[in-house]
């Protein structure tokens, strides 16, 4: 008998999740309402988050590009809020107007 407010874990014979995708979009919605933004990030998840390598990371800091970094001894790890304000100043406006262009 299936209890409707519990959520159960279905394993295929190999061992792995066979849960809906649909109750994993709903955890996760759940967990990026209550992010804190002063949690720190090592450079893969921010990498992830990014779309780049983290090697990618690595060159930008050796540059000082990118998203700002805190250096803890020898681990690098990135405030959430700094990754968000990255984001933010890499948007670029686009006028949607046609105006002025001119016809090949």
């Amino acid at each position: 008998m299936s209890n409707p407010g519990v959520d159960t874990q279905r394993m295929d014979m190999m061992g792995k999740s066979t849960k809906p995708a649909v109750l994993i979009a709903d955890h996760k919605r759940e967990f990026d309402e209550h992010v804190d933004p002063d949690e720190l990030l090592r450079p893969a998840q921010v990498a992830k988050d990014l779309g780049v390598t983290p090697n990618t990371l690595a060159i930008w800091r050796y540059y000082d590009r990118g998203p700002n970094f805190l250096k803890i001894g020898r681990q690098v790890r990135y405030r959430r809020q700094s990754i968000e304000d990255f984001k933010k100043a890499c948007e670029h406006q686009c006028n949607p107007s046609v105006e002025g262009m001119r016809r090949r």
